[in-house]
């Protein structure tokens, strides 16, 4: 079977879902190309542009961004060539929000391919239609948002044969906003690529050696790209609640997207006297994302949900969730908390340092466990293929 994988941006050394379906996608022995641009999502890198093999089986051919505007809305150059080269059996589309996808979606439905768009969007903390902070330029985005982006993602939706939510709420947002029929929807348990997350008790010993860690130390993890809604200004205010916990130190490893946020959160770690509390690290690929989380005992997120829920688990993380979309995936392995919370985030922290090192052992071992036993991408892959063949014969 020939698969053609859209996505405005692709990074394979920093993974995401788009890295992990097109790798198992090729694993399956399925002729996989990933079209893409040639610039990374944060801007900052700018790869060569044509064809490239990939050590996981696929293919990438990278076109030159002509247009970007906003975090994903671009403009490609030779798109429509690149697409129609590649001939498709099943066309898998990452988002549904580029006019140039839409060019690809009515192509599907004139020519019988089968499309499937996986689904990441909802109205979080900072979305356009949910702004943190009121102003013109605000206004301006949620306008466009309703008037430009949602008429053009319902067009491309409405030629989808198959339409995957990450979440459930991503599903609701579909379903509602979208108007998107839910007998179009398939909701696959999460999954997470175990060959590449996985506990690294050689790293761990390493890393906490260098940071100069012991044993009893409580090591709690804050992973990813950090911009402002996800209130990195809460971890530090949660640092300085639990000061007194000598025990306890944070680790942070990604980068800020904003050089101002950056420089205001360095200056307010400084004046609360902070600053041995925590660890940065930079930006890191994947690879370095197992490490850290192998090296850590619990990982959290403030005011978010995101599938690196699930990566932390498989690193055998501790984890403490916000009572959102994934709360479901902490059982007995963790704790859930109302989303930006410190007071509540305090309590829960606190409550598992207070535990046994043999009662933390056993909710990390749970985390572990139980993303062995429910989180498979296999199985992702198996339901896509079931799913493929079944709209085929639709299409005969």
């Amino acid at each position: 079977m020939r698969v053609t994988v859209l996505s405005t941006f692709f990074d394979p050394d920093i993974g995401y879902e788009e890295f992990y379906t097109t790798k198992y996608m090729a694993s399956r022995g399925w002729d996989v190309t990933m079209l893409t641009t040639d610039v990374s999502n944060d801007g900052k890198t700018v790869y060569s542009c044509g064809e490239e093999e990939t050590p996981y089986g696929f293919r990438i051919v990278r076109l030159p961004c002509l247009f970007r505007y906003g975090s994903d809305f671009v403009f490609m150059r030779r798109f429509t060539r690149a697409f129609e080269s590649s001939e498709p059996d099943l066309v898998f589309m990452h988002g549904s929000r580029l006019p140039q996808y839409l060019k690809a979606a009515r192509r599907c439905s004139k020519n019988k391919r089968v499309l499937f768009v996986d689904h990441h969007d909802f109205f979080y903390p900072g979305h356009a239609m949910r702004p943190l902070v009121r102003s013109f330029r605000s206004l301006l985005a949620r306008l466009e948002y309703h008037r430009v982006r949602r008429p053009l993602s319902k067009a491309i939706l409405k030629r989808a044969d198959r339409i995957i939510p990450v979440t459930r709420i991503c599903a609701e947002h579909l379903t509602g906003y979208l108007d998107v029929p839910k007998e179009k929807l398939i909701e696959p348990e999460f999954a997470v690529d175990r060959e590449i997350f996985h506990f690294d008790s050689e790293r761990r010993k390493a890393l906490r050696s260098e940071w100069r860690l012991g044993k009893t130390d409580f090591l709690l993890n804050f992973t990813g790209v950090i911009t402002r809604r996800k209130a990195f200004e809460k971890l530090v205010d949660l640092a300085l609640a639990l000061k007194e916990e000598r025990s306890l130190r944070f680790l942070v490893a990604g980068y800020f997207r904003e050089g101002s946020y950056e420089r205001e959160m360095a200056a307010l770690i400084r004046e609360r006297g902070l600053a041995d509390s925590f660890i940065f690290t930079g930006r890191i690929s994947k690879d370095e994302v197992r490490d850290y989380y192998s090296a850590s005992d619990g990982a959290l997120w403030i005011q978010n949900n995101s599938v690196s829920i699930l990566e932390a688990m498989a690193c055998g993380c501790i984890v403490f969730v916000p009572r959102m979309h994934l709360a479901h995936l902490v059982d007995g392995n963790g704790r859930v908390f109302e989303p930006g919370d410190v007071s509540e985030l305090r309590n829960a922290v606190r409550e598992v340092l207070h535990m046994s090192g043999q009662a933390r052992q056993k909710m990390r071992d749970r985390s572990i466990r139980l993303v062995l036993e429910r989180h498979d991408y296999g199985k992702y892959i198996d339901l896509i293929q079931k799913e493929y063949t079944a709209c085929r014969r639709l299409l005969q």
